[in-house]
């Protein structure tokens, strides 16, 4: 049974996803769904220029509130593969031990520049053994646990 506090949790983690669902990918200036040369040329153009933006929200890439040559290099190692814009959808399907939960939730709130209790709200594990089944069957992109055994091991060979 749902307890009040459990039922407002569910309540804030909808809304919090809900949120983040709706959120346009940062970097990505034109709204065209991909980051590329592009966006690094309307970012230099419109900075020099000193034009407003149409969505604060997609063009502050490394959502420090404002709006410099730091999001073009954010932009720039986003093209170049040298880190990451993260937006809500392209996140890792993440699992594992119940004791790495507080990983996951740092992870998160770095990755999505959300609090680090918003980000908690966003995380739920199952039991290791669990967690690594749904690895192999590609339920999970990634999983925090202790080292495998040799049967594991064995599993992930065989499923590739």
């Amino acid at each position: 049974m749902l307890s009040a506090a459990d039922s407002y949790e569910e309540q804030q983690k909808e809304k919090l996803i809900n949120t983040l669902s709706e959120k346009e990918q940062p970097g990505d200036i034109y709204g065209d769904g991909i980051i590329n040369v592009f966006d690094v040329m309307r970012y230099k153009n419109s900075i020099v220029e000193g034009k407003d933006f149409d969505s604060a929200e997609r063009i502050d890439a490394n959502s420090d509130g404002a709006v410099n040559g730091k999001d073009i290099t954010a932009v720039k190692n986003d093209i170049l593969k040298q880190s990451k814009l993260w937006s809500y959808k392209s996140v890792p399907k993440m699992d594992g031990s119940t004791s790495a939960i507080p990983l996951e939730a740092g992870l998160k709130s770095k990755m999505l520049g959300v609090s680090y209790s918003d980000a908690k709200l966003l995380v739920s594990h199952h039991k290791t053994h669990e967690s690594f089944q749904m690895l192999l069957s590609g339920e999970n992109d990634m999983i925090f646990t202790v080292p495998i055994s040799e049967d594991q091991k064995k599993a992930a060979d065989e499923a590739g």
